[in-house]
């Protein structure tokens, strides 16, 4: 999987794998708990992916954290409430 993901980074596909991490990220978010904390786990993803980028650590962990922050901060309740 690495190995994928520097062949993609190498060849400038790195953004067009972002958005679909991001929107898979949402989309899970979005099944577990609503339309609301979906929107800002993409947000809280898109800065997690944007600022990890130039951290040395393997893109999984800034998924993560990524869908962590976006969870914690909508509280985990459906739809944000």
């Amino acid at each position: 999987m690495t190995d994928a993901i520097s062949l993609a980074l190498s060849t400038g596909l790195g953004p067009v794998i972002a958005v679909i991490i991001i929107l898979a990220m949402m989309g899970l978010t979005y099944k577990m708990a609503g339309k609301i904390p979906a929107i800002i786990t993409g947000i809280a993803s898109t800065f997690a992916l944007m600022f990890m980028n130039f951290l040395p650590i393997f893109w999984g962990i800034a998924v993560i954290f990524g869908l962590i922050a976006g969870m914690v901060l909508t509280g985990g309740d459906r739809d944000g409430y």
